[in-house]
């Protein structure tokens, strides 16, 4: 549990409690099935360069996540932060 909280694996329960818990994990390895594990690895490229390119287009993206942000408090923190990233341009302060 100590390495999950070192590893960013923290949330907090629904509400507005004031306490974190850790998010559900396994201790012990399960068997992954290797032809989807290669498949994966071949889709992981493609997978990269959508994700680049969707992180570039930050119109399209605010744009997209506009109805997610007024349903979802996580969503909209997110969101506020990206365009307060944004709005600061290249250089931000400190």
């Amino acid at each position: 549990v100590i390495w999950a909280a070192t590893h960013g694996m923290l949330m907090r329960p629904p509400g507005r409690s004031p306490t974190w818990t850790h998010v559900p994990f396994a201790l012990r390895p399960m068997p992954f099935p290797r032809p989807e594990f290669d498949h994966a690895v071949r889709l992981a490229p493609v997978f990269g360069r959508l994700v680049d390119r969707v992180s570039r287009d930050t119109k399209w993206l605010h744009a997209t996540l506009e109805a997610t942000a007024r349903a979802d408090e996580f969503t909209r923190g997110l969101l506020e932060i990206s365009q307060r990233v944004h709005a600061e341009g290249e250089a931000q302060s400190a």
